[in-house]
C-alpha cells in the first residue's frame, strides 16, 4: 500500500554565512549566527557549526573501516518528558552526526541510487530526494525519509551526501517525526556551515 506524500522539506536558505578562516575548534562565533560554536576535525579536514548547549561526541579514527566522525546531540527533552507524542519510549534526543566511508570510485549519483534502492526494500518512505550545493560550491544530495523502528516508533531522517577525494561524507539528522520540523532552522544552519578542506 502506497503511503501519502507529505509536505516537502523547506529549501536550504540562500543566505550562506561565511566561516572566518581563523576560527579554531569550539570557538564561539561573534557573527550572524551568535550562539553557535565551531567543531573542526583535522584528520578529515571538516568544519561545522553547532548550537551552544548541544553535546558533542568525537569518535576514534580507524583507517581500515567506515567511521562515525562526530555526533551532535540536542538538549531536547526526552520522549517520556514530552508525553511520548510520537510513540517513542525512553530517552531519545534529536541528533546530527557525520559519517565517512570509501566511495569505491562510485559517483554520487550511483551512491544515491543504491541508497534509494535499499530504502525501497524496507518499510521506510522517501519524502524528498534532490541535489543541492554545499558551501564552496560542493555538489551534494539530500534525502529525507520517514522510518518506523520497533512497532510504532516514528522517526524522520535527513541525509546529506557529498564526495571529497575518495571519501563520501554523510551528514544525518534524526528526530522524532512529530518534532522534526522544529529543528530544521538549526539543522539548515549546521549543514550550511559544513566545509571540507584537506
Amino acid at each position: 500500500m502506497e503511503k501519502p506524500l507529505e509536505k516537502a522539506i523547506p529549501p536550504i536558505p540562500s543566505n550562506k554565512s561565511k566561516v572566518p578562516s581563523n576560527e579554531t575548534s569550539k570557538t564561539i562565533d561573534n557573527g550572524t549566527t551568535m550562539g553557535f560554536q565551531t567543531y573542526q576535525n583535522n584528520i578529515f579536514g571538516i568544519k561545522i557549526r553547532y548550537p551552544d548547549g548541544w553535546s558533542v561526541r568525537s569518535y576514534p579514527y580507524n583507517n581500515a573501516s567506515n567511521n562515525t566522525v562526530v555526533g551532535f546531540y540536542s538538549p531536547s527533552k526526552t520522549a517520556s518528558q514530552l508525553g511520548n507524542i510520537s510513540g517513542v519510549s525512553g530517552h531519545f534526543v534529536a541528533y546530527l552526526d557525520i559519517f565517512t566511508f570509501d566511495s569505491k570510485n562510485m559517483s554520487l549519483d550511483k551512491i544515491i541510487n543504491g541508497r534509494l534502492n535499499r530504502i525501497q526494500n524496507t518499510s521506510d518512505f522517501v519524502l524528498d530526494s534532490k541535489p543541492f550545493t554545499l558551501k564552496g560550491n560542493r555538489s551534494a544530495h539530500m534525502l529525507v525519509y520517514s522510518t518506523i523502528t520497533g512497532e510504532d516508533e516514528s522517526f524522520k531522517k535527513m541525509q546529506v551526501y557529498t564526495i571529497f577525494g575518495n571519501k563520501v561524507f554523510l551528514i544525518t539528522f534524526t528526530a522524532q517525526e512529530a518534532l522534526f520540523s522544529n529543528y530544521l532552522p538549526t539543522i539548515w544552519k549546521m549543514i550550511d556551515s559544513f566545509e571540507i578542506h584537506l
